[in-house]
């Protein structure tokens, strides 16, 4: 992987709409033509496009399936359930593209670096300079996974060589993210009360790596988990 692109499908198109909105700025000094600015803006909005639309399913589904957990089992004081949670609506789709978006936009990188008219400020304006750190600790991110251990959520844990984690969760209550616990195994069961009986709740968490008490790296990405009372 370049080492100017991020990882995740989230940074990834924050990188390429900052490349597609900037790139027209330099087209008459790297000689770019009018398709190929073109070609990109589409490429951006194509990605875009599809990231969101992944995102506001995710979050339908967790409605759907809290609606058919209560369905299956009364989880609230009302036998009501109330009406089916609606289907998002569907955006307009961009003009489409063909595959391998990233594939052909690091060729494009390349052909703009080898340019003789290239400047390393151009290059960070882009954001297709390699991003150097200090350290492999500044890079690091967990990978968590989420399954039920009867009602009680169990937190998998990638650890890699870090000495143990620090979890958050946010258990939909308006806190935002509190501190859970510090694990050096990889696996943590959250022991936590549950909701009260036949009700449920989603409960996120996202975790960071620790070395010699100090939190490293990024958090990971947030995982989510419906939890029921009994």
């Amino acid at each position: 992987m370049a080492g100017y692109l991020p990882d995740s499908d989230s940074a990834k198109m924050q990188w390429l709409n900052n490349f597609s909105a900037k790139l027209s700025t330099y087209q008459t000094t790297l000689g770019l033509t009018a398709a190929t600015i073109t070609a990109v803006k589409n490429d951006a909005a194509n990605f875009a496009y599809i990231v969101g639309l992944l995102a506001t399913f995710r979050d339908y589904s967790q409605q759907v399936t809290a609606y058919k957990d209560q369905l299956r089992r009364r989880l609230t004081n009302s036998p009501v359930l109330g009406a089916i949670p609606a289907p998002p609506a569907t955006p307009v789709f961009p003009s489409p593209v063909v595959d391998d978006i990233f594939g052909r936009t690091q060729k494009l990188v390349q052909l703009i670096k080898n340019n003789a008219a290239y400047t390393v400020a151009m290059g960070k304006d882009l954001g297709i300079v390699p991003i150097v750190v200090a350290g492999r600790e500044t890079v690091l991110k967990p990978i968590i996974a989420l399954t039920l251990n009867g009602n009680q959520p169990v937190i998998s844990i990638r650890k890699q060589k870090a000495q143990s984690i620090n979890l958050y969760v946010d258990r939909g209550d308006d806190k935002g993210f509190v501190f859970l616990a510090t694990s050096t195994t990889a696996k943590y069961v959250d022991v936590s009360p549950l909701p009260l009986p036949r009700q449920s709740a989603i409960w996120t968490y996202e975790a960071i790596y620790c070395q010699n008490n100090k939190e490293i790296g990024q958090r990971s990405d947030p995982a989510k988990i419906t939890v029921a009372g009994v």
